[in-house]
């Protein structure tokens, strides 16, 4: 419709068409003036998300600070930077806004939630109960605390609750790699290992090709192949994203695994033969090894740091670079590699 003719013309004609219902004089001027322009505000705000989806957090992170700049009471904003710090690997500082959100507002559950993942991502895993239990009360369908608490169970191998929590995130969060994963793991650590791999392979093929998420879902499968004795399948599935001296340093516990520790040894010593630079995690699980041969059920846990202790139990450290020196290090107790969060991790 044009625009010359005066708005009460138009609204006079309108009503001489024959209707007797009342026009919405506000609506339809709203509906003259074209479509809505994004301020600046929401511009911020929608860049910040695009990035989020592209995996760049730490973009994400830019954006929502600049939001804050303008209005600091913007909760949403200061919420989503908090959580692209924490997905962005920035743990103190995310917490530090998780906490001034939860100062301001206590029933912000979602900084909550994001505290307790935070905290779970560091290597916190008696902290995060209070603050999941907190949110489930308030929420109870919140798939990431849920998923959280499976954890947090997991970790205190109590496998049975685990899964139970892990099935309940499925609930509202169907079809999850994460979540997926992280149950096949727990049902691995109750030597349920053909339920475990079913549970695992779906959850890699529900992955994207390529992507990181993948490859730690079936690095993870392989590491339950060897622990229920089939070290044909975990090499199998392991070198379609090892090689070299990385894949023997995890061929060498897959068969301490399967219980053949004479061929840990020769996949170990030929790890470091064809290390080009001392090679620190083959060395430590030779010696783990000799200290705790197959017979002592010994337990695989991420780790690169140990104190030694009268009673300890085993630690050994798998690879998930082909290039040792690319992995980041990570003190965790976490069995195996779970997803903390649940989120899906961007494709490399």
């Amino acid at each position: 419709m044009h625009t010359k003719y005066p708005l009460l013309i138009v609204l006079l004609l309108s009503a001489c068409v024959g209707g007797s219902q009342p026009i919405d004089a506000q609506k339809l001027l709203s509906s003259m003036q074209g479509p809505k322009i994004l301020g600046v505000e929401d511009t911020l705000m929608e860049s910040a998300k695009n990035a989020e989806k592209q995996g760049d957090f730490k973009q994400a992170a830019t954006f929502y600070k600049q939001v804050l700049e303008k209005r600091g009471d913007n909760m949403e904003a200061g919420l989503g930077l908090a959580d692209a710090l924490r997905r962005g690997g920035e743990l103190e500082n995310a917490i530090a806004v998780y906490d001034g959100i939860i100062a301001k507002d206590p029933k912000i559950i979602g900084a909550k939630e994001g505290k307790a993942l935070a905290l779970i991502a560091k290597g916190d895993f008696d902290t995060p109960t209070g603050l999941l239990e907190e949110v489930l009360k308030t929420d109870a369908t919140r798939w990431k605390t849920l998923n959280a608490l499976g954890i947090l169970f997991s970790t205190r191998n109590l496998q049975p609750e685990a899964q139970q929590y892990f099935t309940e995130a499925l609930k509202y969060h169907a079809d999850s790699p994460p979540i997926l994963n992280n149950l096949g793991l727990s049902q691995a650590m109750t030597k349920k290992y053909d339920e475990a791999i079913s549970t695992l392979n779906k959850a890699s093929n529900l992955s994207a090709s390529g992507s990181n998420e993948r490859k730690r879902i079936e690095l993870n499968t392989a590491l339950v192949y060897a622990s229920a004795g089939k070290l044909d399948e975990a090499r199998a599935t392991a070198e379609t994203h090892l090689s070299g001296a990385a894949l023997n340093n995890n061929l060498g516990l897959y068969a301490h695994l399967a219980k053949d520790d004479q061929m840990a040894r020769a996949y170990l010593n030929m790890a470091l033969t064809e290390s080009k630079t001392y090679y620190a995690k083959a060395w430590d699980n030779l010696q783990e090894i000799s200290i705790n041969p197959s017979s002592g059920g010994a337990k695989v846990t991420r780790s690169v740091s140990r104190k030694t202790k009268a009673k300890r139990e085993p630690v050994y450290e798998l690879e998930t670079e082909t290039k040792p020196e690319a992995q980041a290090k990570q003190t965790t107790k976490m069995p195996a590699d779970l997803f903390p969060s649940g989120e899906v991790a961007p494709t490399e």
